[in-house]
């Protein structure tokens, strides 16, 4: 989510002031910066006026998903999209059935690939325990948490899916939600890179069509 500061404009600023419960004019001013430093100040954080990645992660609503610390050592989390068009909803069930259903109709994997799914409203549900190494990065499985947002390609009508641009298609919900969960594990896992998969892929895959090792930098 967007760094903000006293004189950031837009609508970014509209979701803060709204999560502040101050009145949404989209323009960072005095009230809101008041505002945003009680409630840091409130949620035991910097009170510095400043919205960055530990702050939205507090304002956002907890999805009550309880975060395991994985037994196994973690230096890795990997970021990645499910590779589906654009404005269609995908769920848990449905990936699990492609990643175990047998060749060549799936991949013939004991589990989903995925420790973590963010569905396009912004709710993150669990896949495989944390304690089991996933199946979403060849070669960096064994030490990584893998989590996968639904989307992640253009879609156009009459196109076949593997023929699909791949595009950021996250909702404003997943990118707040993104955020939130990247924040809780950093917590679980101080030490570990968050990146996304194209930058460990050996396939030259653009997953998860966005910068997410530049955009979680601060994270």
């Amino acid at each position: 989510m967007t760094v903000l500061k006293l004189g950031s404009k837009g609508p970014d600023v509209v979701k803060l002031q709204k999560l502040l419960n101050v009145y949404p004019d989209g323009i960072f001013g005095n009230i809101t910066l008041e505002a945003l430093k009680a409630f840091q100040n409130d949620a035991g954080l910097f009170p510095d006026g400043v919205a960055g990645p530990k702050t939205w992660a507090a304002l956002i609503p907890d999805d009550g998903i309880i975060l395991k610390r994985s037994r196994r050592r973690i230096d890795l989390i990997l970021v990645h999209c499910t590779a589906t068009p654009e404005g269609k909803d995908y769920t848990v069930d449905q990936i699990r059935e492609w990643h175990t259903a047998p060749k060549p109709k799936g991949n013939g994997w004991s589990d989903i690939g995925y420790h973590y799914i963010i569905y396009r409203d912004g709710s993150v549900h669990l896949g495989r325990d944390v304690d089991i190494a996933g199946a979403h990065c060849e070669g960096y499985n064994s030490y990584s948490i893998g989590i996968v947002y639904v989307g992640g390609l253009e879609n156009i009508p009459g196109k076949p899916v593997s023929e699909l641009p791949s595009k950021d298609t996250r909702t404003e919900a997943q990118k707040l939600a993104l955020v939130d969960l990247l924040v809780k594990l950093r917590r679980l896992y101080p030490h570990a890179e968050i990146s996304g998969h194209r930058n460990y892929d050996k396939k030259g895959k653009t997953c998860p069509s966005f910068d997410a090792r530049n955009e979680y930098r601060d994270i």
